[in-house]
C-alpha cells in the first residue's frame, strides 16, 4: 500500500506548498532532496509534521528515470537515474544529538587569524530556534588598571552617575567606593558600597543621587577612591586590581557637577561578538539618573544591512518599526532597573510573534542589522532655561560683556551655547551690568512667569534702555536617538555531512588580547525529528596575550659565524609575524656607543 507519493510537480517546501501536504527541499548543491511526507511544521521550518507510526517498516522507492543528472544538451545525452529502493524502521526517539567534538577548546589560546570553528554531532542535525551566540570581552596579561582620561569629567549635578573605566572587563569584588574633595580629602563626602555597584564590560557605574547638587557650589571638584584592591577583580581570571583606585593619583581624573546630556555608557549587545538569531533583552546603561520613560511611545525600528562580513548599507527600509514604551499597548515593553534608575531594559526578548528576531522568525544567519531607537524614550532630570527678550532679538541670555551700542548674548539650546551680537538703538551701554529687577530668595517661584531685567552703568546708575523680559522654561532634554549594531552569528550545516555545524566568528580587525565564549542552547540546533540537544554547552578560547619574541639562536647566519657578502639575513621569531610600524637597523660592531648605523 502505498502511504505517500511525491510527483516531480510537487511543490517544494520553500515555494509556499500547502502546510500538511507532501513537499520536498533540495540543498544548495542539488545533491541531497529532502521529503517531507507530512509537509512542514510550519512555514520556513525544518520540523516535519508527524508521518509514520512507531515500530512499522517503511520502503521508500524511487523509480526509473525519476533523477537525471545535470541538465545536457540533448533528450539523447541525459542520463537516468535507475530505479532504486531502501528500507527503514520507525522506531520512537527522543534522543537529542550530543556533541561529539570541537575544532576549539576549553581554555585555547589561538593566534589570528581563525576562520571558523568545527562542531561535531552524533547524528544528522538542523537549526532550531537560532539561540546560538559568541559572546567577547578585553582581556590583560596582568591584573586590570584605570583607564580615564586625564582633567575634569563633568556628571550631572542631579542624577549624578560616576563611571571608571579599565583596560580589561572586571567584576565585584569586595569593599566600597569613596566620594573625595580636593578641598578635603581626609574622609569622603559619599561613600559605595561594592553591592550598590554595576559591574559592566570595561566599566564600572554608582549613582550618587542629589549628593553633588548639595554641595558642587563648595567642592566644586572630586575624585573616587576604592577602600581596597580588593573592590575590584578580573573578570577574567579573578585576580584582584595591584592597588586600591585612587583617580587623582593614578590617572589624574577628576569629576565636576555639571550640566551635561545624557550619554549611552553601555548595552549587553557590547558583549557579543555576535548574537542569537533570536534577539535577547537588552540592558542600557546612561551616564546619568532616568527619571522616567517617555509618556509618549517611541519608535524603535530594525534595519537589514546585508551580511557581515560585507560591511552592508543600513540605509534600507526598516524591516520593522515598534512601539516602544511602559504601556500596556506598547509592542516593545521598557523597564528601569530597581536600585538602578541609570539602567534600563528593552523587552526585545519578548518581541511580537509575527516580527523577525522572534522565536517564531529568527533573523538571517550571518546577516547586520541595526536596532534604532528614537530620541527621548528616557528622560533625565529637568532644566530650568531662562530666556531674555531684549527689545525684538531671539531667546538669548545675557553675559557681562558690553560693547559701544551692543550688547553680546549668549543663545541656550538644548544645553549647548553660542554667543551673537545684538545691537541697541539707545545711547552708550559701555561698562553695563544686569540686574534681575524681580529675583528674590524664592527661587523656584522666581521661575515662573515674566521678568524684567535692567542694565546698570559703572556708576551705579539703572538704565532703562536696556530692559529685557525674561522668562523661564522647564526643559526636557531626555536621551539622544541611538543605533546598535546587531551581528548575527553565521551558522553553516553541512549539506553532505549533516553532523558538522561551522560557525564563522568574523574576528575582523579585532585585536587582543580578548576572550570569546561560544555558548549553544539546548534549543539551538536540534536532530530531524526536533529533538534538542542533550545537553546545550559552551566553549572558551582567547587571543594570544604574548607578544612575539625574537629568536638568535634560530637566525640565519648563525650566531657568531662568518657570513659571505651576498649572504641574505634572515631574523627568526618565536611565532609568526606581520609588519608593524619604524625600522630595522644594521649597526657595525666596533661602533660600541651606537652612533653610525650602516
Amino acid at each position: 500500500v502505498i502511504k505517500y507519493k511525491f510527483r516531480s510537480d510537487d511543490p517544494f517546501c520553500t515555494e509556499g506548498s500547502t502546510l500538511g501536504k507532501p513537499c520536498m527541499e533540495f540543498d544548495s548543491m542539488n545533491r541531497r532532496l529532502s521529503l517531507y511526507p507530512a509537509g512542514p511544521k510550519a512555514r520556513g521550518s525544518r520540523e516535519l509534521n508527524p508521518w509514520a507510526v512507531a515500530g512499522r517498516h517503511y520502503e521508500v522507492g524511487v523509480e526509473a528515470g525519476a533523477f537525471t543528472d545535470a541538465i545536457t544538451t540533448g533528450e539523447a545525452l541525459t542520463n537516468s537515474m535507475q530505479a532504486a529502493a531502501f528500507f527503514l524502521t520507525v522506531m520512537d526517539d527522543e534522543d537529542g544529538p550530543v556533541l561529539l567534538s570541537s575544532s576549539l577548546q576549553n581554555g585555547t589560546i589561538i593566534t589570528p587569524p581563525m576562520t571558523s570553528v568545527l562542531l561535531t554531532f552524533s547524528e544528522t542535525v538542523q537549526a532550531g530556534d537560532g539561540s546560538l551566540a559568541i559572546t567577547s570581552w578585553a582581556e590583560s596579561a596582568e591584573s586590570p588598571r584605570l583607564n580615564l582620561p586625564s582633567g575634569v569629567t563633568t556628571i550631572s549635578s542631579t542624577g549624578s552617575v560616576v563611571v571608571l573605566t579599565f583596560d580589561a572587563a572586571v567584576q565585584a569584588g569586595e569593599g566600597s567606593f569613596g566620594l573625595y574633595s580636593t578641598v578635603d580629602a581626609t574622609e569622603p563626602v559619599a561613600e559605595i558600597p561594592v553591592s550598590d555597584v554595576s559591574f559592566v564590560g570595561n566599566n564600572i557605574m554608582f549613582s550618587l543621587g542629589g549628593i553633588l547638587a548639595e554641595l558642587v557650589a563648595d567642592q566644586p571638584k572630586y575624585f573616587v577612591r576604592s577602600s581596597s584592591k580588593t573592590a575590584i577583580r578580573s573578570a577574567h581570571d579573578g585576580r584582584e586590581i595591584n592597588s586600591p583606585i585612587d583617580t587623582a593619583s593614578q590617572t589624574s581624573t577628576y569629576f565636576k557637577a555639571e550640566d551635561s546630556p545624557m550619554r549611552l555608557v553601555h548595552t549587553t549587545v557590547d558583549d557579543f561578538l555576535c548574537m542569537p538569531s533570536v534577539l535577547p533583552d537588552i540592558v542600557l546603561s546612561w551616564n546619568e539618573e532616568i527619571t522616567n520613560v517617555s509618556g509618549s511611545m517611541k519608535i524603535v525600528s530594525l534595519h537589514d544591512c546585508g551580511y557581515v562580513e560585507a560591511n552592508g548599507d543600513c540605509s534600507s527600509y526598516p524591516v520593522w518599526s515598534l512601539f516602544a514604551g511602559t504601556d500596556d499597548n506598547a509592542d516593545i515593553k521598557v523597564e528601569l532597573l530597581p536600585n538602578r534608575s541609570y539602567q534600563a531594559i528593552l523587552r526585545t526578548g519578548s518581541l511580537p510573534s509575527h516580527k523577525p528576531g522572534s522565536s517564531t522568525i529568527p533573523l538571517r544567519s550571518g546577516k547586520l542589522y541595526k536596532l534604532v531607537v528614537e530620541e527621548s524614550l528616557f528622560e533625565d532630570e529637568p532644566v530650568w532655561v531662562t530666556t531674555y527678550y531684549p527689545n525684538t532679538t531671539t531667546s538669548t541670555t545675557p553675559t557681562t560683556t558690553v560693547t559701544t551700542s551692543t550688547i553680546s548674548f549668549t543663545t541656550t539650546t538644548s544645553r549647548t551655547s553660542s554667543t551673537e551680537t545684538t545691537s541697541f538703538a539707545e545711547p552708550n551701554l559701555s561698562n553695563m551690568s544686569f540686574y534681575d529687577d524681580e529675583a528674590d530668595d524664592n527661587v523656584s517661584a522666581s521661575r515662573y512667569g515674566v521678568r524684567r531685567l535692567s542694565a546698570i552703568d559703572s556708576m551705579g546708575e539703572r538704565r532703562l534702555w536696556g530692559e529685557m523680559i525674561a522668562v523661564s522654561n522647564l526643559v526636557m532634554i531626555g536621551s539622544p536617538r541611538f543605533a546598535l549594531s546587531i551581528p548575527v552569528c553565521e551558522v553553516v550545516f553541512d549539506q553532505t555531512n549533516g553532523s558538522l555545524v561551522r560557525i564563522y566568528p568574523h574576528l575582523g580587525g579585532i585585536e587582543g588580547p580578548r576572550g570569546y565564549q561560544l555558548s549553544v542552547a539546548e534549543r539551538a540546533i536540534t536532530d530531524s525529528l526536533g529533538n534538542r540537544l542533550s545537553p546545550g554547552f559552551s566553549v572558551s578560547w582567547a587571543l594570544e596575550h604574548n607578544p612575539p619574541r625574537f629568536d638568535p639562536e634560530s637566525c640565519t647566519p648563525p650566531r657568531g659565524s662568518v657570513a659571505s657578502l651576498t649572504e641574505n639575513l634572515v631574523l627568526s621569531f618565536t611565532e609568526t609575524v606581520q609588519a608593524g610600524q619604524g625600522f630595522i637597523q644594521l649597526w657595525k660592531v666596533e661602533d660600541q656607543e651606537g652612533r653610525v648605523p650602516d
